[in-house]
């Protein structure tokens, strides 16, 4: 009888503590919410503009306006990846 006692007891406490750190954590998850929302909205964006523009996603288009950056801006500093297998 004390173990059902315990269950009940348990059970009454459990949405009242739920409640409880719901509300304290409240501006919490409200910030995480908006954060989820404007993500959502930026991943849309972003298919959009890749279903636009499919060229500027290629690895070989992204390479070439790079390199025509460095060669266009010889002041900026920048880092030279070398892929020969040595």
């Amino acid at each position: 009888m004390d173990n059902d006692e315990k269950k009940v007891d348990t059970q009454q406490k459990t949405p009242n503590e739920l409640e409880k750190f719901i509300a304290e954590h409240q501006e919490t998850f409200d910030k995480f919410k908006r954060i989820n929302e404007e993500v959502a909205e930026e991943m849309a964006e972003i298919a959009r503009h890749k279903a636009a523009h499919p060229e500027m996603y290629e690895t070989e288009y992204q390479i070439e306006v790079t390199n025509r950056f460095i060669e266009e801006n010889p002041d900026v500093p920048f880092v030279v990846i070398d892929n020969d297998d040595k």
